[in-house]
């Protein structure tokens, strides 16, 4: 066959190919429902993604338990005191004493500060002061009267790491009710992140509704009869009650 002759025979197949491409190209797409997705219902996401939630539900409430907020480096270095002896030296270089100008800064100063501090480690232990004694300026010498960070060192160390963290069973993340019981008792912490994401999020009681929610598969009305591992297809849907087709006997 001669180049001209391929030539000519390939042309028609190429203008033949691009006009059913053109056309499949022009032609209207596939119809899908609106909102769904092909395979997949929607209430199975949705269930994935509660579940999901309860569980980070859990892992938060064990950080919060763990990990422990940082104490105010003020509180625990009695900044009260340096300044209440500051203001009494520093009158001594200046005109006078600097106590009460200061009283009526620091007080109210440390009062603010002092209350994002209520969940420190020093602050739930009592080893840290954050009461009204911290915010009032120290006379001179008491800056030498201050044992709160040594006081919090020795409590971390005689506790060492939080046990107050239970394991969960999968009941604990789809019924809503009280934190998880085990062999570790829930610690306040946890417990108190775990009953706000129950009762204020319904983390898991949500997962509850959607597990009765989800979609139901179809249960056999028929069951297979003496089955035994020798059966192959057709014989095991012959003994379940199932009409089989062709090519099965």
């Amino acid at each position: 066959m001669t180049h001209s002759k391929l030539l000519s025979l390939a042309l028609p197949l190429f203008l033949a190919a691009l006009a059913l491409s053109s056309r499949l190209a022009l032609a209207d797409p596939i119809d899908t429902p609106s909102g769904t997705t092909p395979g997949c219902d929607s209430k199975v996401l949705t269930a994935m993604q509660d579940k999901a939630n309860a569980r980070v539900a859990y892992d938060v409430a064990s950080t919060e338990q763990v990990i422990n907020k940082p104490d105010s480096i003020l509180a625990m270095t009695c900044f009260n005191n340096a300044a209440g002896e500051a203001a009494s030296q520093l009158g001594q270089m200046f005109s006078g004493d600097y106590t009460t100008p200061l009283s009526k800064i620091i007080p109210d100063s440390l009062t603010a500060f002092y209350d994002d501090f209520k969940d420190a480690k020093g602050n739930d232990t009592g080893k840290v002061d954050y009461t009204s004694a911290a915010t009032t300026l120290g006379g001179a010498g008491s800056i030498k009267n201050c044992n709160d960070l040594q006081d919090l060192w020795t409590e971390i160390n005689s506790e060492g790491i939080e046990p107050d963290v239970p394991y969960y069973r999968y009941s604990d993340l789809v019924n809503s009710g009280s934190p998880p019981a085990g062999t570790t008792a829930a610690g306040p912490k946890f417990t108190k992140d775990w009953t706000t994401s129950d009762g204020t999020d319904n983390d898991f009681g949500k997962v509850n509704t959607d597990i009765a929610a989800l979609p139901k598969a179809a249960t056999p009305t028929t069951f297979v009869a003496d089955p035994v591992n020798t059966d192959d297809v057709c014989q095991t849907m012959t003994k379940a009650g199932i009409t089989v087709p062709s090519p099965c006997p």
